[in-house]
Order: C-alpha cells, then structure tokens, then sequence
C-alpha cells in the first residue's frame, strides 16, 4: 500500500510580548535558579497565573525570558519570585519583585519585547528603544530596575551596623561578640547590600574604630524588619528616621 502524500500549510504568527530581565550585580551561586518564576495578574501574587521563564544564559549574570499573551493588559500585576540559597549560618530569604510596564492603559502588544533588570537601586523606570522583532523599527516602552538584594535608607555619608536573629557572633560561639554587618550610606543615603540575615532587630551606632566592642548598647527596633517573603517584606527599607532617633541629643 502506498502512503498518500498530504501537503499542508502552518502559518505562524509571534502574536506574543516578550519579556526579557536579568539579575545584576548579584553573586549567581547565592540564588537557587530553578526558583524563579514570573507571576501575572492577581493581587500581590495570589490568584495570578505562575510562569516558568527561560533561562536564557547558562554562566554568568542570571538572564530570563519569558512569552506571553499580547493581549496582557499593561495594568497587570506582574511579580518576579525568587529565593536565595539557604547556608548553615543564613536562613533563606524569599523576594517577590513587583514590575511595572509602560502606561496603566492598553495592551503590551504583538512581536514587542519588554527588558527589565534586577539590580541594587530602588525601583526606576526610565525610557528605553525597544525594537520590533518583525518591522525593526523602534517602538516606545519602559525600562524597569529593581532591587535583587534589599537597600537600606539612612543618612547621606554616615556608617553603622546592623544586627540580624541568626545570632551569629565573631567567634562562632553563642556568647561571644555579636557579628556585626557594616552599612556605608553613600551620599544618597543608600546602600545596597546581601543581608547577614532575614529579620533586622538591632542597629549599632559607628564606633571611631570602625567596630563595635563588646559593651556597645545597640538599639532593638520595636518593630524587627523582615526582609522579602511575607506580608511584611520588604525590598528597600527606609531607617532614617529610626536612626535620627538613635543619635538625636
């Protein structure tokens, strides 16, 4: 029996948006890559659908692409989760990073690629040419950063340390000297920073040294800061006025 020959024609379309981001200035071993997702629509990551991006590099910085439907409102909530790799001394933090693109109006659009980054700065959105991926020519859209590790808000060009509930102490024993993370606000008043631990609850004024002894006093925040994850998450702190507080006469 002969096989009947069949021709057939498949027309394809990119009637999709592209979005395209990166993790910048982040150590790559510190994050657990197969934990990124991309989370669209629903409120603060509930109720939206959960995508897994392509990872688009293999070595160096983390790089992630992910398709969707043109027809995404450019309202929609989209949130980037990701977790940092847990260590005998650190706990695992997990960050949910909310990205806004372009106007609250209209749809993202056919063949049209949107890139964001994820660095240490606070949320900017700044313009950026986008080509279109069929005609070449530049298109109008929004450049998106966000924070990968937490910046911390103080005063401009001053220094202290931080304490976290990990405990962890100099010596590596319970009693001894509490290990200390040093914070240098730049002339911003921010720094940007891998955290030592998940929840803030002490912060150390600056000694002349550059350390804090044994008996320094610090300050237990009221309210201990959490860092991503829950409810309470948070990517960019502002201490400035708990700090004001410390070293007002």
């Amino acid at each position: 029996m002969n096989p009947i020959a069949k021709k057939f024609t498949v027309e394809l379309q990119h009637q999709r948006a592209m979005l395209n981001f990166k993790f910048e200035d982040v150590v790559r071993d510190d994050i657990v890559e197969e934990s990124v997702r991309v989370i669209v629509g629903g409120t603060n990551g509930e109720g939206g659908t959960v995508y897994t991006p392509y990872s688009v590099r293999v070595t160096d910085s983390l790089e992630y692409m992910l398709i969707l439907p043109e027809t995404t409102l450019k309202s929609t909530e989209i949130l980037v989760t990701y977790s940092t790799k847990a260590t005998d001394t650190h706990q695992k933090i997990n960050y949910k990073q909310k990205v806004t693109l372009g106007n609250t109006t209209g749809i993202l659009g056919s063949n049209n690629a949107y890139c964001f980054t994820l660095s240490g700065k606070e949320l900017e959105i700044s313009p950026v040419t986008i080509v279109n991926w069929v005609t070449g020519e530049p298109v109008s859209g929004q450049y998106v950063a966000v924070t990968a590790y937490p910046t911390f808000k103080g005063p401009a060009n001053t220094t202290y340390y931080f304490y976290y509930d990990n405990k962890l102490t100099v010596d590596g024993t319970l009693d001894g000297t509490p290990k200390l993370q040093k914070i240098d606000f730049n002339r911003d008043g921010e720094c940007t920073i891998k955290p030592d631990g998940r929840i803030l609850t002490h912060i150390f004024p600056a000694t002349v040294n550059g350390e804090a002894p044994e008996n320094m006093e610090p300050y237990e925040l009221e309210n201990p800061v959490i860092l991503g994850g829950s409810a309470k998450g948070k990517m960019y702190i502002n201490l400035t006025d708990i700090i004001v507080g410390i070293t007002a006469p």
